[in-house]
């Protein structure tokens, strides 16, 4: 009878014991087989985002830029707001006052593109300016390179910390527009806090292929073996630090006309043009010499091809070689249906008069 208590009373300890190390690991020679896990990594999983969830569009939003504000405005009943970009704030009264009988929400978006734009004056007349034309809300257009290290980064957070607190205080809803490449150029914005301070995070989805740098397409939809990152990848980084609900997505409606030489290397920084012009350009009609048009599989984005002759000094015809890559409405509708895979229902548009 003593042996089998103190054999049942041992193995009660014995497994306690096991217990206890097992949730306290303290010997050295036990190995614990748990993935190591970065700061970065545990931000990560802030936003746990189910991979797919099909939603409707449920907002559409026009971008009007200042230098449009000269010409009629006429909004049709496929956009829901207006976002007025006026950077300098300086045409925005009258061109709100010319369209305050108009029914549909309006925004004021203005852009920091340098550290001298994150002051009190830049908040300050933002909030005044909305409380006066009765707007919706501001649209705060981030665009300043953090080179600087954490000094320069916290300077963002706390700016657009008190832009946001200050702007509630007076009822109206602050959005912020970054850019679609900061995970894949490693921009060094914080994400994780920014999106505790704004009530919308907007992203361009457009110029991931620079005026100044390498022709392609204006944000590719697929390709991440071709071009490093895609369309897809960009909302899958965006997913993990931001609420689906939180997410519109702005399309740029224009491209770029890159001077290539043989190899197709850029020559000089490209000429920009809007899709309108585009259509007029190459797809209505086509003046050039050999003008290719092409759809692209992987980015679903529009190519053009083109050599316009010359002559060069010495009176011998030379031959300039062109390629144009642009976003349209065949491309959008590609990435607007991945959107709604995704559960994201709000897209924008840059911008009226583009397209």
């Amino acid at each position: 009878m003593k042996k089998t208590v103190f054999i049942t009373a041992l193995v009660v300890a014995l497994g306690i014991s096991a217990i206890y190390v097992s949730r306290f690991p303290g010997n050295k020679n036990q190995r614990i087989s748990l993935p190591a896990r970065t700061d970065k990594e545990a931000s990560n999983l802030k936003i746990n985002t189910p991979t797919s969830i099909k939603t409707e569009i449920v907002s559409r939003s026009i971008f009007l830029p200042y230098w449009q504000y000269g010409n009629e405005f006429v909004l049709d009943n496929t956009y829901d707001r207006v976002i007025f970009f006026d950077p300098d704030m300086r045409s925005i009264d009258d061109f709100s006052d010319r369209t305050k009988q108009r029914e549909y929400e309006k925004y004021l978006a203005i852009k920091v593109s340098d550290q001298e734009d994150l002051k009190e004056e830049t908040k300050n007349r933002a909030i005044t300016i909305v409380k006066k034309n009765n707007l919706k809300g501001i649209v705060l257009d981030l665009e300043i390179p953090i080179v600087f290290g954490d000094k320069n980064k916290q300077q963002i957070n706390e700016f657009v910390k008190q832009f946001y607190t200050e702007t509630k205080q007076n009822y109206k809803s602050f959005s912020l527009i970054l850019y679609g490449d900061i995970f894949y150029r490693k921009r060094g914005y914080d994400l994780s806090y920014l999106n505790e301070y704004a009530d919308e995070i907007m992203i361009m989805a457009y110029d991931f292929h620079k005026a100044s740098g390498e022709p392609g397409p204006n944000f590719q939809f697929g390709g991440k073996d071709k071009y490093d990152y895609d369309f897809q990848q960009m909302i899958e980084d965006y997913l993990r630090f931001v609420p689906r609900e939180k997410i519109t997505v702005i399309f740029g409606m224009y491209g770029y006309d890159w001077t290539v030489d043989e190899k197709k290397r850029p020559i000089k920084p490209a000429e920009a043009l809007t899709l309108n012009q585009v259509k007029q350009k190459f797809l209505d009609s086509c003046q050039w010499k050999n003008c290719l048009v092409s759809r692209d599989s992987l980015s679903k984005e529009t190519e053009v091809d083109y050599v316009v002759p010359y002559k060069m000094e010495d009176g011998v015809m030379g031959m300039e070689y062109h390629i144009v890559w642009f976003e349209d409405i065949e491309s959008v509708k590609a990435k607007t249906e991945y959107l709604r895979e995704k559960g994201i229902g709000k897209v924008a548009y840059w911008g009226y008069g583009y397209f």
